[in-house]
């Protein structure tokens, strides 16, 4: 078999580990070279092809990456598979991060599936009135920026959002400009809070019912954080105030749960 790839192989052909790589594809994907099949050592093939080892070792690593080769340390290099046809679906199977595969509720998704269908009235997506929107005000606004500003809106602009925006909100909550962070929505906010805030076994007090996308993990390091209803603080706290004034206190089993659910929280 090698030395058919010898006879085709064309020291003129540039670049050289490409036509060395194009002759073994071919001669796999043939089945000449079936799965198995032990190559020449780098030097022993470049010596027969009268070029330099660099380029075998190029072709080789080349073969490698497309998953066409294998090499063995102290063993040699080992046809591995053959080439997938064209149009054959990626294999994703074994490269998907574990992180994603627990990230499995669909319940965000259904909610603002359920709330684009026109024949419901659903306030699961959090959407304002969008008949009441300024759309004319907004566009207004968008032509002017695009018109006195083009260069600031369509270069990169500071991470911290744009000085004259900051400056704006400043001034309208009279609050110091540096203390202004812009954000392109609600979700990075919370990304970033539980990013500085939240560490594995923390846990979360959320308002229920509340914003869901908030309750789904972030690659901050919060995936193990605890999510507690934050009404179920307040009853905690509104029996231990009551309990402080009586001897005596009856605690109804539904309190007596969310009770028992809060005090395994450290911090709470």
């Amino acid at each position: 078999m090698f030395q058919q790839i010898e006879r085709q192989f064309m020291r003129s052909a540039r670049p050289l580990y490409g036509h060395l790589v194009n002759l073994f594809e071919s001669a796999i994907a043939r089945g000449d070279l079936p799965s198995g099949s032990r190559l020449p050592p780098e030097r022993e093939l470049a010596q027969r092809l009268r070029i330099s080892r660099t380029t075998v070792v190029s072709a080789y690593r080349e073969l490698e990456s497309r998953g066409l080769l294998r090499g063995y340390v102290g063993r040699g290099t080992y046809v591995c598979a053959a080439p997938e046809p064209a149009g054959t679906p990626f294999a994703w199977r074994g490269k998907i991060a574990s992180a994603a595969l627990r990230s499995s509720d669909s319940t965000l998704r259904d909610a603002i599936r359920h709330a684009s269908d026109a024949r419901l009235l659903s306030l699961a997506a959090g959407e304002p009135a969008i008949d009441c929107f300024p759309t004319a005000a907004f566009q207004q606004a968008i032509d002017y920026a695009l018109k006195k500003h083009a260069e600031a809106v369509w270069s990169h602009g500071p991470t911290e959002g744009q000085p004259v925006l900051r400056e704006a909100i400043a001034e309208r909550f009279r609050v110091p400009a540096e203390s202004v962070l812009i954000l392109a929505g609600a979700q990075q906010g919370l990304d970033l809070l539980a990013r500085c805030l939240v560490d594995p076994g923390d846990a979360v007090l959320m308002e229920r019912p509340g914003y869901l996308g908030a309750r789904r993990p972030t690659p901050g390091g919060s995936e193990d954080a605890t999510i507690c209803s934050a009404a179920a603080l307040a009853d905690l706290l509104t029996t231990l105030m009551h309990a402080r004034r009586t001897i005596t206190t009856e605690i109804e089993p539904s309190m007596r749960r969310r009770l028992s659910c809060c005090s395994r929280y450290p911090g709470l």
